[in-house]
């Protein structure tokens, strides 16, 4: 993933200079499903038309993917309540698969201390 797109236009020096409108972002495995592009920009590449995706949304699939709910909540060390991800799940790039299996923690038969500890659909 990268941290900024590139503005659609050459500057002055004949470079490109960061654009947040528009970028790409490569993802495999983990239950998305391959050879697909999401999305659209205009004409020339300025800015979203189709399939606009929030970083709150790719955090949300990404944690979908990995087994859990992104509404699930933690902890931090004050006790405060917080969600994984405010967005919404991309569905339309992931492979459907219907088992629910619980995320358990590598080398370990403890469940996830998340509160939803079960595969979230991927």
């Amino acid at each position: 993933m990268a941290e900024f797109g590139r503005t659609a236009r050459l500057d002055g020096y004949g470079g490109r200079n960061h654009w947040g409108s528009v970028f790409s972002v490569v993802l495999a495995g983990g239950g998305v499903r391959g050879g697909q592009v999401y999305g659209a920009s205009d004409g020339i590449g300025a800015y979203p038309v189709e399939g606009r995706v929030r970083p709150e949304d790719l955090s949300a699939t990404i944690f979908h993917c990995l087994g859990h709910a992104p509404v699930t909540e933690y902890r931090d060390p004050l006790g405060r309540p917080h969600p994984m991800s405010r967005g919404d799940v991309l569905h339309a790039i992931l492979v459907s698969n219907h088992s629910s299996q619980p995320v358990r923690h590598p080398g370990s038969d403890t469940p996830s201390p998340f509160a939803s500890n079960t595969r979230a659909g991927c």
